[in-house]
């Protein structure tokens, strides 16, 4: 499905993830113009997915890159406690 629009009539609830490459005017300058999930988004959720990482893909990368291990998950240290050992009163 071909969205696309032009940058100067994109609305405020349609992606503007630019689909233009270089020196074109800006009356010919295309935006994809799906819908965004609310207003203020910039991006349309496919958008969105293609243009940003998570946070479990930048670790991965940068493990890869460094050769490095994940670290090991967080154990609290708890107080073992006897109760066997009660004083008898």
């Amino acid at each position: 499905m071909n969205t696309a629009v032009p940058i100067m009539k994109a609305g405020v609830l349609q992606c503007r993830r630019p689909l233009w490459q270089g020196g074109e005017p800006l009356a010919e300058k295309l935006v994809c113009g799906a819908p965004v999930r609310k207003p203020g988004e910039s991006y349309c959720a496919d958008c969105r997915a293609a243009l940003y990482d998570t946070p479990q893909e930048r670790r991965a990368e940068r493990r890869a890159k460094d050769g490095t291990k994940p670290r090991p998950a967080r154990v609290s240290k708890f107080r073992t406690f006897d109760f066997t050992r009660r004083r008898a009163g």
